[in-house]
């Protein structure tokens, strides 16, 4: 039978959509015959079908859609997809008729017996894909966190060592340069003092290289790991628990006997784990992906504001200068003394860097104050003055113990674009936020306070 014959065929029977006619036709309820015909409207067709007009190209899909119906459809190999995707706009009208009277395009429908919710389908795979793809960028991201920390934690003793090859292996990986040995000396003076000449030609290399993933970059765009203390994760993580048939804090709700020697927090960890799992991992990319938006939003000269700004902290007499991307002793000294790993230089000055009247700026501060005191965080207070700038100083507050997470959530409250996060051992970093932008995506312990 010639193609000619099989597509007039095909375009008279769909323009009466009746399947009648294409009974008389070879390969008719018949697999292996009906594939070889229905194949033969692919690209060899062509020049046949495209100076078709709408209505007929409408039946020719109609016609095809009738015939594969015959024998259950062809599935993958069907050109009903080409077809269709080469109708001009709006393609609703064939598409509906076809799902709705054959089962010829189910393959590629998925189950949609209408275009409106085939799109839907399209929309939620496409999200899916987008949301799968995150995972394992962000799970990519945590493993190289995860390999700069521990990098970081043996950097001190491959410096102690002498052991020029582990500094430099480390150092590939993404340790930290920026720590102290016991002595308080940093790494390079250490070195230097104990004759390892190759490791301090290193450092040098280091300190004056342009690759920003040796350096210690100003600012700082938190790992996944980092916020896991965030209110919205450990609000998600309770929530399913909770609908898990657990408490807030993971006690049994539902009385479930523990097996011998089995603890409730073994069992939730082995039975519930990939339930919380993926949900805790879906609300810190939320976070990241918010982070990392308010780092590309936030302007230069604000940047190069805060970076050029001198963070005061009151000491008991004496006081602590802070400046973001450069190491201080003396903070490091009052980590210690504090008995923490962690601190956030916050202010609730001016937010979204408009300036407030002295009244309101007041308030917000005294505010900030109190839901410090109410977390039972350990603070001392500060300001924040410009280096040669006419902005006035800032009042502020350097929170001790506070974890990355909250400290995001409490200067997100008071739509603060950005703030300083201390980590023992490391510079002062400077973590943008956004303002009052992101507000709201981080947001919950605090706001409920």
């Amino acid at each position: 039978m010639e193609t000619t014959y099989f597509l007039n065929a095909l375009i008279a029977a769909g323009l009466k959509e009746n399947a009648e006619e294409l009974r008389k036709l070879p390969g008719w309820a018949k697999p292996s015959v009906a594939r070889k015909y229905s194949a033969s409207v692919g690209a060899r067709a062509l020049a046949q079908i495209s100076p078709l007009n709408r209505s007929e190209k409408i039946a020719l899909i109609k016609g095809l859609a009738m015939y594969e119906d015959s024998i259950s459809g062809v599935g993958s190999v069907t050109h009903l997809q080409r077809l269709i995707g080469d109708l001009e706009e709006p393609v609703s009208d064939a598409f509906d008729w076809v799902v709705s009277n054959t089962c010829s395009y189910d393959y590629f429908a998925k189950g949609a017996r209408s275009w409106a919710e085939y799109q839907a389908h399209r929309e939620y795979d496409r999200v899916r894909k987008e949301r799968n793809l995150e995972k394992e960028r962000v799970r990519a991201e945590l493993g190289k966190a995860r390999k700069a920390e521990k990098a970081t934690g043996n950097l001190l003793n491959a410096v102690r060592r002498g052991d020029t090859k582990a500094v430099a292996a480390l150092i590939e990986k993404g340790a930290s340069t920026i720590l102290t040995m016991e002595s308080g000396e940093s790494l390079h003076d250490y070195a230097k003092k104990h004759g390892y000449d190759d490791i301090v030609e290193i450092l040098d290399k280091l300190s004056s290289s342009d690759d920003p993933v040796n350096m210690s970059a100003p600012i700082l765009i938190p790992t996944i790991n980092d916020l896991y203390h965030h209110p919205r994760v450990r609000s998600a993580k309770s929530q399913v628990l909770q609908n898990l048939g657990y408490g807030p804090e993971g006690n049994n709700t539902q009385g479930a006997i523990l097996d011998a020697e089995e603890t409730l927090e073994s069992r939730i960890r082995s039975r519930v784990g990939h339930v919380v799992s993926p949900r805790l991992l879906h609300e810190k990319s939320i976070l990241l992906k918010s982070l990392k938006a308010a780092a590309e939003e936030v302007s230069d000269d604000l940047v190069n504001a805060y970076i050029a700004t001198d963070y005061r902290v009151t000491h008991g007499e004496a006081t602590i200068v802070l400046n973001v991307g450069m190491y201080s002793k003396e903070v490091e000294e009052l980590l210690v003394q504090s008995n923490s790993n962690t601190a956030a230089f916050i202010s609730a000055y001016n937010p979204d860097s408009n300036p407030l009247s002295d009244h309101e700026n007041i308030k917000a501060h005294a505010a900030l104050v109190q839901d410090i005191e109410l977390a039972g965080y350990k603070y001392f207070l500060g300001e924040g003055k410009g280096q040669g700038s006419s902005w006035p100083s800032e009042p502020s507050i350097l929170v001790v113990g506070i974890e990355c997470g909250e400290a995001i959530a409490l200067a997100s409250k008071y739509r603060q674009q950005a703030f300083v996060w201390i980590r023992k051992q490391d510079a002062p970093r400077l973590i943008l936020i956004g303002g009052s932008k992101s507000r709201d995506i981080h947001l919950q312990r605090f706001e409920n306070n």
